[in-house]
């Protein structure tokens, strides 16, 4: 998962004292080689499908390396945040393709929908521990297949279009080059004087720095929450605080969209999409856009993001393919997406280390590579996708992963369920304030 909280727990498919500990250093062999090559395929298919990895390197951990289900979710997020962080530098370093004057990582969507997805995870998260593993398991893996039916469903339907595009092009009916996107009209051709704006200019400096001390702030408040027991007062005042915060940042940027656009000044093109209340079809027409449908979106995104919480996974697994439902192009989505699993998996890892339950030692071997791989698959990606024009590679990728992933956590969460019915736990909901 992302942010969902690092899901622990006691009992697990390994033990708790056979395995490593947080101080057993790394040593090559023929099975961590293994884990660090399967690491690498994970951080480099994951983040080109910007959805981050989560459901794959919790198990890699715990049952690849032994690790206890205590342990192995610090490893995992920290592998996970620093392979986004190599996905969010290329996000910010291309160009957007609706639009080469902005980056690829839409700061503008970031800044007024990532507010709502962490305030829905911050209610999910705390009703998680309280929900028996079986439950998730099941609730989770009815949510992950119809994501992944619908993402697959869409990324065919985009293919075939695609390919009519291209049997136009080459009968003459089209004057389609094949270095130009088959299907780049999500949204109406943006009509530039700079079509290749350098990056300095390209990179929204001022949003950017908003969405780092926002960063800031939900890693400041997730740290501090982590230190106080869950019925407590400074708990409860922590989270009030968190709530407070990510709402009025919402807000915020809610307004300035709509006063922008009420002004008639020019609204980011991907945003205008979600302006129409996501209808933009699959050649991107956007009916009757309306500020007011962009909060209805936020408050759906809100939703999806209790529902990320309360089922542990990252939020991009539900946030990326709500983005490509409602018609943002999938580089875009994608790219996106990732900043939401860098704000999760920061925090999580970071308040392991802090509790001295994090190993330093396999985290500098595995996350280079993680940050590595992740810069490999999202370059390859984007060539292919400019290559080829088919931004439909994007959408197909994204649903094997999240596919693959699907099948994962259905098999881990089966086991980890297996060991606490048989341990006599986890057949009934659990204590809030016992969590």
């Amino acid at each position: 998962g992302g942010e969902a909280g690092g899901g622990g727990g006691g009992s697990g498919a390994s033990g708790d004292d056979d395995g490593p500990n947080a101080q057993t250093p790394w040593h090559w062999d023929a099975r961590t080689t293994s884990v660090a090559v399967g690491v690498a395929l994970c951080a480099l298919l994951a983040n080109a499908a910007g959805i981050g990895g989560g459901p794959f390197y919790v198990p890699a951990v715990n049952i690849g390396l032994g690790f206890s289900l205590k342990l192995a979710p610090g490893l995992s997020h920290s592998v996970v945040a620093v392979g986004a962080v190599g996905s969010v530098l290329y996000g910010l370093l291309q160009p957007a393709p609706n639009d080469p004057r902005t980056s690829l990582l839409n700061l503008d969507i970031a800044l007024t929908l990532i507010p709502a997805m962490l305030f829905g995870v911050s209610f999910g998260v705390l009703f998680n521990p309280v929900t028996p593993e079986w439950l998730q398991t099941v609730l989770l893996a009815a949510l992950l297949v119809v994501v992944v039916r619908k993402t697959f469903e869409k990324g065919f339907k985009q293919w075939h279009s695609e390919q009519t595009t291209k049997q136009h092009a080459a009968s003459g009916s089209g004057g389609h080059t094949l270095g130009e996107p088959l299907l780049n009209a999500e949204a109406p051709p943006l009509q530039t004087e700079r079509p290749h704006t350098g990056l300095l200019q390209r990179v929204q400096w001022l949003k950017l720095g908003a969405l780092v001390v926002l960063w800031a702030a939900f890693l400041a408040l997730q740290l501090e929450k982590s230190r106080h027991g869950t019925c407590t007062l400074p708990f409860l005042a922590v989270v009030t605080a968190q709530v407070a915060l990510l709402a009025a940042v919402a807000a915020v940027f809610l307004q300035y969209q709509a006063k922008r656009a009420a002004r008639g000044e020019r609204v980011d093109p991907e945003l205008v999409k979600l302006m129409g209340g996501g209808r933009a079809g699959l050649g991107g027409e956007v009916t009757q856009p309306s500020p007011r449908n962009l909060t209805r979106v936020s408050a759906l995104v809100a939703v999806s993001g209790f529902i990320a919480g309360l089922l542990g996974i990252g939020g991009a697994l539900i946030f990326n393919p709500l983005l490509l439902a409602m018609g943002v192009h999938p580089q875009v989505a994608a790219s996106t997406a990732v900043s939401i699993v860098l704000f999760g998996s920061s925090s999580v890892s970071l308040s392991f280390l802090f509790s001295h339950q994090l190993n330093v030692s396999y985290v500098k071997v595995l996350a280079p590579i993680a940050f590595v791989s992740s810069l490999v698959g999202v370059t390859v990606i984007g060539w292919a996708v400019k290559r080829s024009g088919r931004t439909s590679i994007v959408v197909l990728l994204m649903a094997g992963v999240i596919a693959v992933g699907t099948a994962a956590t259905v098999v881990f969460g089966g086991l980890r369920s297996y060991h606490d019915i048989q341990a006599g736990q986890g057949i009934g909901f659990r204590s809030f304030c016992a969590s």
